[in-house]
Parts: structure tokens; C-alpha cells; sequence
């Protein structure tokens, strides 16, 4: 708020969270928590962040005992970076789905076109939130032919619509997209980060008053925007964040006289890369096929589409499984022994797809829905509880020289560790996938760059031919003859190792053990049949006979 300053006598304080909440701001300190009783959190879902967490811990709101009432509403209910709100927030009093709210008259319809653009982003990096690197992703997409198909189909689609608001990658994808309406004739405005506040102000109060129709933006307005006039969205932006994406298209579901829905037209890239979650389109977020095209498609009617055939596939596996239950136990089986067995190398990386697929740190998977990432200075163990809530705890081991005079000071000095006893993260999920980002959230606030790039699934290090220790503890643990560390890389000794000092190895050694009493026994058994091939069948023979 620069230099503007609440007045203490106000009975209500209206903040900037920036202004007030940042490092080392002192405008906090002249707000005595005595005086206030109640805390109003807007767009809740960044509560979780250090600057509202200071602000709440100024006031003491976070004590439970505190005297001081917090509330938070947001139309968000996931974060970017996997936190969890548990932290500010007790419980949720109320939550509704976008869906249910549109067909209770609260939100308006909404109409989907998506059209292809054959561009492919196969290859653009990602950030920290698992989502595109807006400097790459703008290189890629900015290009004349794809912004001519923007424009193009706005003016096949849309046409008859009032207000479009324009989704960007940057700056300057937002003045290129832009100078493109401008040049098929269309009178389009634009704003960024860069505009100035008065005339950020006058050209959004020119585009309610529906003084021109097309507004281009790039991370201006995804949150916290009113303009309920706006009746076409066009997501020229791609992302892999479901966040992100239900923030674009919550830009235009706000009633307003005389709009009977709003057009989203759904604009999608290529992108196909292993062990990754695709783009988010709105046949993903519906729970349809994403190769499904759509063209001014009711979004209701897509849904229970895609209602029904969820039934149909749940209806059809429960019938595979009442026909072929041996079938199932053998899946069942299979997928125990890739999880629990660590000495079964399925990938260099994380040892389940899943896993892959969430993060891009080397997270294992250990067994018994135990999930570990291998820190430097310990472990962070994520599994479900009882509850069904995932939570994380945080092993923590230190190093220090032994002075002991078992110690033999004729070699170089000896090192012991010892193991912490495990602390609970303020960290939980009601999924994996969220327990899993938090976890990565919380490493990337806690470590250096160098570390983070040390627990990344892509470090170099990791391809490189396993260390003389690794193969040496390996050869210690290993079960059998066939198995040739040797041949294996520091990536893939690291999972094996990992998987068997937190638990898999025992668990595994429990099951050779049954398979060896089993392999015995079905020896035993092949032994005696022939045996009794052996044994004569026939009538008794008299003695004079023989």
C-alpha cells in the first residue's frame, strides 16, 4: 500500500498482505492483539504462506487458546505447492463443487469449444510447482501461426459475445496475442504487471462497461477478479495445474443480466512425456478422454457424460473381478511384489510410476504404502494413518567423530550416526499427490539449490556406475547368486538401499523365507509321488509265485 496508512481508531482494518505481512515490515508492530477479536482471510487458500502466517502469529491466532476468531473463504481449495491449511484452519464449515453451484443457478452455464494447435511443448521445463517455466513455455507458444489460431477461432466461435477475457503466458505473449486482434480488426486491450495502476484501472472499468471486448492478461486477473459481464474465456495459456486452470475458468461463471452462459474455448498444445501428468484441458477436468474434442458443448451435459461412464467401466471391473478372481489375486500379487521386493529394479528413478507422475524428486516407494525420500541428513517417511489422512514425519540422523576408545586412532578418524526419533511435518494430505508436493514444497524451503538438484530423479550422479561401498553393502544384503551389483548405476543402488533399511528388506526376507518352507515342502511332495510310481498295483501275487 506504499505510503498509505490504516488509521488505528478504524473499527475494521483493511490490509495488504504484502505491506503488512512481509519480512521485516513494521507496520505489524503498532497493532496490539488485545484490541482485535477477529481475523477475515480472503482468498484463504494462500494462508499457508510465511507472510499471512506472521501476520496470524503477530496476533497470536495461531495459540489454541487464542481469543481471536480466524475465518478464511476461497474459491481455490487446492494450493500450487501441495501446503495444507490445517495449520490456520480447524475445519471447512462449507464447500460446494463448481458443478453442483452451476446447476443451482449460483454460477452461469458454460459452454466448450477446445481446438487443437498441433504446437507440441513436449519439451518445455517445468518449474517448482510442477507446472511450465513461463520463459520457455511463452518461446514456445508465441509464435504467429498459433496466435493467428487463437484469434481465428475466437472470431469463428465467439461471435455475438460481448466481453472476452484472454488468458496469456507473459508479458510478451500478452502485447503479441494483443497486436493479433488488433490486426483481424478487433478492438483488444491489454494489461500486465507493468501497467500502470490508474490505467490498469480505467482500462478494466472501460472493459465492464463493455467499451471494447477484448482484454488480454498475463497473471493479473486469475484471482480476486469482479467482472461478471465477461462471457467468453479463451485459455491461450497452457498449464498443468488444476489450480491455475479452475482459476481461469472461474473468471467467467459470475451471473450478470442478460447472460445466459459463458463460452470457454479450450485451446490444446502436444505434450506427451513419461511418467508425467498431461495438460490440463476441460475434457481432463471432467474425467473425460482428453483426445475428445468438444464444440460449444453444454458443460453439464459433458459431465454427466462422464458420470455415466465412469459407471459403465466401475460396473464392467466389477464384473471382471466376480469372473476371473484368480485373474486379480495374480495382478494383486504382482503389484505387492514390485513395491515391497528391493531388489527388483523397475526404473532408475523412483521404483513406481506413480511416483514419477507426482514428483520429480527420487522418492521411493517402499511397501505397506510407505513412501520415503532420501534426504542427506535423514528421511521424510509419508504414509496414510488411520484416518485416512496422509501425514509425513521427518527422521533425522547426525554424524560425529567417535572419541571412544574403541576408536582406532591409527586410521582416519571414525564416524558414528545416530538416528533422531521421528517428528511429525506440519504437513498432511488427503491424497497422496498432496502429501507428496508438500513434502517437496517444504524440501525446496528447507535446502539449498544444490541439495534440492542432489534429491532430483534426473541428477546426474544417479546414471553414473555404482560406488565400491554400495556394491559392498549390496553383496552383504543380497539373497542368492544371480544378483550382480556391479552392473547396477548409483540411482538404482540408492533405491535398492533404500527400500532395505526402511523395511523392504525385511519384509522381503520374511517372504523368501515362506517361499523357501513352500519350495520345500512342494519338493517333499514331487519326492514321494515318485515314490509311489514305484509301488506295484495289481492283484496279490501267491507265495509259490514268487
Amino acid at each position: 500500500m506504499g505510503k498509505r496508512h490504516a488509521k488505528l481508531e478504524g473499527d475494521v482494518i483493511v490490509a495488504s498482505v504484502p505491506s503488512l505481512g512481509r519480512k521485516g515490515a513494521t507496520r505489524l508492530e503498532k497493532y496490539d492483539q488485545r484490541y482485535f477479536k477477529c481475523i477475515i482471510i480472503d482468498e484463504a487458500h494462500h494462508a499457508a504462506a510465511e507472510s499471512y502466517r506472521r501476520i496470524i502469529n503477530h496476533f497470536g491466532a495461531a495459540d489454541p487458546d487464542s481469543h481471536i476468531f480466524v475465518w478464511g473463504c476461497s474459491a481455490t481449495v487446492r494450493r500450487h505447492d501441495g501446503l495444507r491449511l490445517s495449520g490456520v484452519f480447524d475445519y471447512v464449515a462449507y464447500y460446494q463443487d463448481f458443478m453442483p453451484m452451476i446447476e443451482q443457478g449460483w454460477l452461469c452455464k458454460m459452454k466448450v469449444t477446445t481446438i487443437e494447435t498441433k504446437i507440441d511443448i513436449s519439451d518445455v521445463k517445468l518449474n517448482q510447482f510442477l507446472d511450465f517455466k513461463e520463459a520457455d513455455l511463452s518461446r514456445r507458444i508465441n509464435t504467429t501461426e498459433r496466435n493467428d489460431i487463437v484469434v481465428r477461432s475466437h472470431l469463428k466461435f465467439a461471435e455475438g459475445r460481448c466481453s472476452t477475457l484472454v488468458f496469456a503466458v507473459d508479458i510478451t505473449h500478452t502485447m503479441e496475442l494483443c497486436n493479433t486482434f488488433r490486426r483481424y480488426g478487433v478492438n483488444a486491450r491489454f494489461i500486465t504487471s507493468e501497467t500502470h495502476q490508474v490505467e490498469r484501472q480505467e482500462t478494466l472499468q472501460m472493459f465492464r462497461d463493455r467499451a471494447y471486448p477484448v482484454l488480454v492478461n498475463c497473471g493479473i486477473l486469475t484471482e480476486g477478479t469482479d467482472i461478471p459481464n465477461i462471457d467468453c474465456v479463451l485459455l491461450a495459456r497452457p498449464t498443468k495445474s488444476t489450480t491455475l486452470f479452475q482459476q481461469m475458468l472461474g473468471r467467467g461463471m459470475r451471473l450478470h443480466p442478460g447472460k445466459d452462459n459463458c463460452l470457454m474455448l479450450d485451446f490444446v498444445d502436444n505434450f506427451k512425456r513419461a511418467g508425467e501428468q498431461g495438460l490440463m484441458s476441460i475434457p481432463t477436468l471432467l474425467g473425460l478422454d482428453p483426445k475428445d474434442l468438444m464444440e460449444d458443448a453444454d458443460v453439464l451435459e459433458a459431465n454427466k457424460k462422464a458420470e455415466q461412464r465412469k459407471s459403465v467401466l466401475k460396473v464392467n471391473e466389477d464384473e471382471e473381478l466376480d469372473e476371473e478372481p484368480d485373474t486379480t489375486r495374480k495382478i494383486a500379487r504382482l503389484t505387492v511384489t514390485e513395491y515391497d521386493n528391493p531388489y527388483d529394479i523397475i526404473d532408475d528413478c523412483s521404483g513406481s510410476p506413480q511416483l514419477m507422475k507426482i514428483s520429480q524428486l527420487s522418492w521411493l516407494s517402499v511397501g505397506g504404502g510407505v513412501y520415503v525420500l532420501q534426504l542427506k541428513d535423514g528421511t521424510v517417511r509419508v504414509e496414510q494413518e488411520e484416518d485416512g489422512i496422509y501425514r509425513a514425519k521427518h527422521r533425522k540422523t547426525s554424524k560425529f567423530q567417535d572419541t571412544s576408545d574403541s576408536a582406532d586412532k591409527r586410521t582416519k578418524p571414525a564416524f558414528r550416526k545416530i538416528q533422531h526419533p521421528p517428528v511429525y511435518l506440519h504437513l498432511s494430505g488427503d491424497d497422496l499427490p498432496s502429501a507428496i508436493r508438500a513434502v517437496d514444497t517444504w524440501v525446496k524451503t528447507t535446502y539449498s539449490h544444490t541439495g534440492i538438484q542432489h534429491l532430483s530423479r534426473y541428477a546426474k550422479f544417479r546414471k553414473e556406475p555404482a560406488t565400491e561401498p554400495q556394491i559392498r553393502l549390496l553383496k552383504k544384503h543380497l539373497i542368492g547368486d544371480t544378483f550382480d551389483p556391479s552392473r547396477l548405476t548409483k540411482g538404482q543402488a540408492m533405491n535398492i538401499l533404500g527400500r532395505l533399511f526402511e523395511g523392504a528388506g525385511k519384509k522381503w526376507r520374511v517372504e523368501e523365507e515362506k517361499k523357501k518352507k513352500e519350495e520345500k515342502r512342494w519338493s517333499q511332495e514331487r519326492k514321494w509321488k515318485e515314490q509311489m510310481k514305484e509301488i506295484m498295483v495289481g492283484p496279490i501275487r501267491k507265495m509259490e509265485d514268487v
